[in-house]
């Protein structure tokens, strides 16, 4: 084991020698995240301490006994080694005498905070991410019920163009049963797209009628009125007239006031047709039918 003190927070941590690959490897601390370049130097057993030691003694007692000679007059002392001969004997016993003392453990221990790497740390990394997960996992169920119940509870309203809806406006003498009015969505090639409502008039009298104008207006996906269009009841087109004839052709027929409505006149259901072209009858979200002029015989 060996001590890391990190240089920037000056936290110390313990960490074993046998985890580490590379002679200066990068570590981060986990007190202040700070990265820095660690230096491997392996620590010397205690026996080369001791070697070391014994070393450092023999010198100083051969340094000791050259220098005895010297005083007696009888040998000349080496003065260029005896300096280094002497500071190495200095140095030596104190760090003997350190690394005795870190290794039997009679010496201070340093505060050495709790390492990034050991089990607390991991299970609390452990514990947040299944924290984290959960928290996910319970926002994932709250938009999918959300989801549920505005589509299941609370439909939107559709926009498309097989979603017109109509509302039907009654005249005293008529009635057009909500049932009965339906619309179609077809395509014509000159025109573009063609909405085509189609429903019946009930008479609530038993007087023979001459003509019944009925009125549709299509509105938007904002309620705003993209067209209104007119047709007299009892003129029903075929549907391949409608996707082959232009809606110039189209308007003028429906429009056109019939001379008699022969049977019709005194039917007490008579059919009607009214057509939108191009762009209004793509854009149409809803529209509203009524009975707007009637001509009694």
């Amino acid at each position: 084991m060996t001590i890391i003190e990190c240089p920037n927070c000056k936290s110390k941590f313990k960490l074993d020698e046998n985890f580490i690959n590379n002679e200066n490897p990068k570590m981060r601390c986990s007190i202040c995240s700070h990265v820095f370049d660690y230096q491997n130097r392996k620590t010397p057993s205690i026996e080369q301490e001791f070697e070391s030691l014994l070393t450092g003694e023999n010198e100083l007692y051969h340094a000791d006994e050259l220098g005895e000679k010297t005083s007696s007059g009888t040998q000349v002392p080496d003065t260029r080694t005896v300096p280094e001969i002497q500071q190495e004997s200095e140095a030596q016993p104190e760090s003997v005498i350190k690394e005795i003392d870190s290794i039997l453990g009679s010496a201070q221990e340093p505060e050495i905070e709790e390492d990034a790497l050991s089990p607390k740390a991991s299970a609390e990394s452990k514990g947040s991410k299944k924290l984290l997960f959960s928290m996910l996992l319970i926002l994932i169920i709250a938009g999918i019920g959300l989801w549920f119940t505005r589509n299941i509870f609370f439909p939107p309203k559709e926009t498309s163009e097989s979603s017109q809806e109509y509302v039907v406006q009654n005249q005293p003498f008529f009635h057009i049963p909500n049932d009965s009015v339906t619309y179609e969505l077809m395509n014509n090639p000159m025109e573009g797209s063609v909405l085509l409502i189609k429903g019946m008039i009930n008479k609530n009298s038993q007087k023979a009628i001459r003509s019944v104008l009925v009125q549709a207006r299509l509105y938007n996906q904002d309620q705003k009125i993209l067209e209104t269009r007119n047709a007299y009841a009892g003129i029903v087109p075929d549907s391949n007239e409608l996707v082959r004839q232009s809606k110039e052709t189209i308007y003028s027929l429906l429009s056109a006031e019939p001379q008699t409505m022969g049977t019709l006149a005194t039917s007490q259901e008579i059919p009607f047709v009214i057509v939108f072209f191009g762009n209004s009858a793509h854009e149409g979200s809803s529209f509203q039918v009524e009975v707007k002029e009637f001509n009694w015989q």
